[in-house]
């Protein structure tokens, strides 16, 4: 039961007003960037290897940098799923938390 002075959390305990940077140290390029996992929920989604579910709400964003000269600002945050070959054949549905949406 709420008190009508109690504030409701409504942003999960983050920060709205501030973004997060991704700061990558080693990187290993292959010819489709798809499945990019930053473990514990975060990575960045290749929407053309992912399907995109439904942005965060409310909307964040993150920065990636440290690739190389590379810096990408502001890639809008979502969950996404895949479809997944196991290793005896067999696909699986995987769901992805909290991914930055890497553009076309």
């Amino acid at each position: 039961m709420f008190d009508d002075d109690t504030p409701l959390e409504t942003d999960n305990g983050f920060s709205m007003d501030t973004h997060v940077t991704y700061s990558i140290s080693a990187a290993l390029l292959t010819e489709v960037a798809g499945l990019v996992d930053g473990g514990a929920n975060g990575g960045l989604a290749n929407p053309q290897e992912m399907r995109l579910m439904d942005y965060v709400s409310p909307s964040r964003y993150i920065n990636i940098t440290g690739v190389g000269d590379l810096t990408i600002p502001s890639l809008k945050i979502g969950n996404f799923a895949s479809k997944v070959q196991l290793q005896d054949g067999r696909h699986v549905i995987m769901i992805f938390h909290e991914y930055g949406e890497l553009l076309r």
